[in-house]
């Protein structure tokens, strides 16, 4: 505050100053192989999700985030992993508590999980 006045902006404020600072551009309609280094001008959305399912982004085990909420390198957590789920594979075991799924990149992700954590950072063990 300087004078015991603010010194943010409202909404309406910064949009008409960002306007006042810019110059509007043309559009024009041009085929896909044409947009290499342009700006869309339009939002554009797809129909339906593709895939269709949550996937996993890498390599390593699906689980309840609620499980290793207390995990540390002090106090490891141990979980029960039910299955190896490979891309184009469907999972056969809900993660419920204590549970995981070791998981490949783009496999869909169990029902129940709601994480998913790269193997370089786990130890397996034989541990039930």
């Amino acid at each position: 505050m300087k004078d015991g006045k603010s010194n943010s902006l409202s909404h309406v404020e910064a949009v008409e100053i960002l306007a006042a600072a810019v110059d509007a551009v043309e559009t024009e309609k041009i085929g896909l192989s044409q947009c290499a280094g342009r700006i869309l001008a339009q939002e554009i959305r797809a129909v339906e999700d593709v895939p269709s399912f949550d996937r996993s982004p890498l390599d390593g085990y699906a689980f309840r985030a609620e499980d290793v909420k207390e995990a540390s390198a002090d106090n490891p957590v141990t979980l029960k992993v039910h299955e190896e789920i490979a891309a184009g594979e469907d999972a056969h075991f809900e993660i419920t508590e204590g549970t995981a799924s070791r998981i490949m990149t783009g496999a869909p992700i169990p029902e129940g999980a709601d994480a998913v954590t790269m193997y370089e950072v786990t130890e397996f063990t034989d541990k039930e």
